[in-house]
């Protein structure tokens, strides 16, 4: 006679975790704390002035709370549009190659596998316009023939 305490059993659990995150999720969007730690994300804050600026700036506390509560809006923007990418790939997972497709392109950020392909693409273009001036080649050495095209 076959058992049907394990599967059931298993199914139980899997729909308690699922309604434990649904509500952990209906909870954190009712609530109006932020997601990160005030601290944290203070020394973050500071951190980041200090690297662009060179003299000490303070901030007012309620211009960090502003600070973070638009940081956190956008983060929050950027991984529903993620979300919405992943769920139109037919996928239940957000993956790295989904946050950098939303986020914006306009040189406020710069993904650190962007900048690196992108350079590595600079390196290898193609030179069509003829040389201004070639200079002398050194011995044993042989320069390319004028008229064609030179890779930089």
């Amino acid at each position: 006679m076959p058992s049907f305490n394990s599967t059931s059993a298993k199914s139980r659990r899997r729909r308690r975790r699922r309604v434990k995150v649904i509500r952990a999720i209906f909870r954190q969007q009712l609530s109006t704390e932020p997601v990160l730690p005030r601290v944290s994300f203070g020394r973050l804050v500071r951190e980041v002035m200090a690297e662009y600026s060179d003299e000490a700036v303070n901030v007012r506390g309620s211009g960090m709370r502003a600070l973070q509560c638009a940081a956190e809006e956008h983060l929050t923007e950027m991984f529903r549009e993620a979300a919405r990418l992943a769920h139109y790939s037919n996928r239940d997972t957000i993956t790295s190659a989904d946050l950098r497709f939303v986020m914006p392109r306009d040189g406020r950020y710069v993904a650190p596998e962007t900048a690196a392909d992108e350079e590595a693409d600079e390196g290898v273009a193609l030179d069509l316009q003829e040389p201004e001036e070639l200079e002398e080649p050194e011995a044993g050495l042989v320069s390319p023939p004028s008229g064609q095209a030179l890779l930089v």
